[in-house]
């Protein structure tokens, strides 16, 4: 997930919503035509800011878009609305290296 400037606490029901609820998981004709929470799936949230890179100029990366005031309480209140809506979430540090397999 990443968190961009004008982003608002708003805006993090809708995005939970929209992800539990994406038909994006097979039923049983093999259309994809259920949502994580219907096939008791698990999510992975990862806060990545380098969405908002910028590589345009030379061989610098800028991070123009990304939200730097309150994004770290954005993005935990968004683990907190997912959570709500899934009933579960798997949690990882926000700043932790991660291996996932």
């Amino acid at each position: 997930m990443g968190i961009g400037e004008g982003d608002e606490t708003g805006d993090l029901a809708w995005l939970s919503g929209k992800i539990v609820n994406l038909r994006i998981f097979d039923d049983e004709q093999g259309i994809m035509n259920r949502s994580v929470a219907e096939v008791n799936g698990d999510l992975l949230v990862v806060s990545q800011f380098t969405l908002h890179a910028s590589t345009r100029k030379e061989t610098s990366i800028l991070y123009p878009g990304c939200e730097t005031g309150d994004g770290h309480s954005l993005y935990e209140k968004f683990l907190l609305q997912l959570e709500k809506d899934l009933g579960k979430l798997f949690r990882q540090d926000l700043w932790a290296m991660m291996k996932v397999h």
